[in-house]
């Protein structure tokens, strides 16, 4: 019989979608960064680190080295001896071509602070031998309950959202179920060393935000702010409305709101033998009414069939 398997971060969106996708082929354990690592690692086979170390929400320090939960996670799972570590990066973390598009071939140009952040997270733990790592750079995930997600439908619901450039840009998106999935193949099938693209569908967040209007049947009223005035404010700390200071706090959100970035990822699906299922934002997002009623009310978590498990305060 396999070991288990040990999530961190199972509370939260990711950790939601690996704990109900891995539970499909291997036991799971689930814990968080404040409880007894050690102890929970003890027999496993697989730690995931399935929460987002690095927050575009939050300003980046400058940093001189890797992040310290995942170098306390990595001294822990080497004293536990456990075999492989899956760490949740993000396809920032390759930085912007001059296309828009980035793949498995893609020399990684990391260029602002958050991206760079990123891709030293990676460098250090893929150099630092046993126990094995693999990492996940998946595209936007969206769904009930993912934090940008979550932010961007509060501020449509509340009134007029004007996004940085618009919110036309084309970007890939993946639905929380399908970044489950992702999880489970990275940690059952990846190569050690490795880092896996995981895309989903193109689309925008100007789509993606009406396709939650109707969701959750109100009408979208959706502007466009100049990205220029819109990195330059968050870069700044300058004042600026409260959707725009809980939307995009951050250059690295402004960024993710307005950038192109279109992932092909041909060769991660190969290797992996494992592909999206969900290849729309109406399916991605089923139970988002359910959901922001139930988080609006401070209610428990909402189960959509087929979507995962949603629960995060619409904050």
């Amino acid at each position: 019989m396999l070991r288990p398997h040990l999530v961190i971060g199972a509370r939260g969106y990711a950790g939601r979608q690996a704990v109900i996708a891995l539970g499909e082929h291997v036991r799971v354990r689930a814990a968080e960064p404040g409880d007894d690592l050690l102890a929970a690692m003890d027999g496993v086979e697989v730690v995931h680190l399935a929460l987002a170390v690095r927050s575009p929400f939050d300003r980046p320090a400058r940093a001189r080295g890797p992040h310290p939960l995942l170098v306390q996670v990595f001294g822990l799972a080497r004293r536990a001896g456990v075999r492989r570590i899956v760490h949740l990066s993000s396809a920032s973390a390759c930085g912007a071509s001059r296309d828009g598009r980035v793949s498995e071939r893609t020399t990684p140009r990391p260029e602002q602070a958050h991206e760079r952040l990123l891709a030293l997270d990676e460098a250090w733990l893929r150099g630092q031998g046993e126990p094995e790592a693999v990492v996940l750079r998946p595209a936007q995930a969206f769904g009930p309950g993912e934090p940008v997600t979550s932010r961007l439908v509060r501020a449509l619901v509340a009134g007029r959202l004007a996004l940085p450039g618009g919110g036309t840009a084309r970007r890939t998106f993946l639905a929380g179920a399908d970044l489950g999935r992702a999880f489970a193949a990275a940690g059952l099938r990846g190569e050690p060393g490795a880092a896996y693209l995981a895309g989903g569908f193109e689309g925008s967040w100007r789509e993606l935000l009406t396709a939650a209007a109707a969701a959750l049947s109100i009408r979208p009223r959706l502007g466009r702010r100049s990205y220029d005035v819109a990195y330059l404010a968050a870069a700044l700390g300058l004042p600026r409305s409260r959707a725009a200071r809980e939307c995009w706090p951050t250059p690295a959100l402004v960024d993710l709101l307005a950038r192109p970035q279109v992932v092909d990822d041909g060769w991660s699906r190969r290797e992996l033998t494992w592909r999206p299922e969900v290849l729309g934002f109406g399916d991605g997002l089923a139970g988002l009414a359910d959901w922001y009623r139930a988080a609006a009310a401070g209610e428990p978590p909402v189960v959509t069939p087929g979507a995962g498990i949603s629960g995060e305060a619409p904050t």
